[in-house]
């Protein structure tokens, strides 16, 4: 008698779901890869942004031509969540209004592509010489042109005041995504006014 050549259905079926477990096991991969991605992507954006107003200040970049004393960036978690890059050019030194120039705005709940999970930019207290807690949102960060000196702006209960670097000699913040475990960090130090990334809690 011929023996049957091929597979059994208990075959075909544990071939089938081992098909299954790998795709499924590929799949996760690939979406934690691209979640990864896009939040060290995020996170270099805001980098680039908070460096981005020296930059021009070290530069001596103009608005139509015309020399502008300081360029800033204007840091606003919360309710509005974004991060605002201007020429201080306006009426109202040391501060955004209506007659300074945008260069550039990054609202950081759009980053996430996903509105349930928004990155979020906030200081981070843990480290007291980092941070002054008093100190509140909006922060402003002035760069001189020419120099590239660093002024920051906080708010100290409703008024915007100049913070030296005896209160506060790093601004230092915290860059995650809500709802999830990614986390990184930001800190802008008085001295050199440059924004650096770290990959864990910088202890300086």
């Amino acid at each position: 008698m011929r023996k049957a050549l091929g597979f059994t259905l208990i075959e075909i079926l544990l071939v089938i779901a081992l098909i299954g477990i790998l795709s499924v096991a590929a799949l996760s991969s690939y979406l934690n890869s691209t979640r990864t991605f896009a939040f060290v992507s995020a996170y270099k954006d805001v980098i680039a942004i908070l460096r981005e107003p020296r930059a021009y200040a070290v530069a001596g970049q103009t608005v139509n031509g015309v020399p502008v004393q300081r360029f800033g960036v204007k840091i606003l978690p919360g309710a509005g969540n974004d991060l605002t890059v201007f020429a201080d050019n306006g009426t109202i030194p040391f501060e955004m209004d209506a007659g300074d120039t945008i260069y550039s705005k990054k609202d950081l709940d759009a980053l996430s592509g996903d509105p349930s999970k928004p990155y979020v930019l906030q200081k981070d207290g843990t480290v007291a010489a980092m941070s002054d807690e008093n100190i509140l949102f909006p922060i402003y960060l002035f760069y001189e042109t020419g120099t590239g000196n660093l002024a920051i702006y906080g708010k100290k209960g409703s008024v915007l005041t100049l913070i030296s670097a005896a209160e506060m000699r790093y601004l230092a913040f915290n860059f995650l995504q809500d709802k999830t475990d990614f986390l990184k960090y930001i800190t802008v130090f008085q001295t050199s006014g440059i924004a650096e990334g770290f990959d864990i809690q910088p202890t300086l």
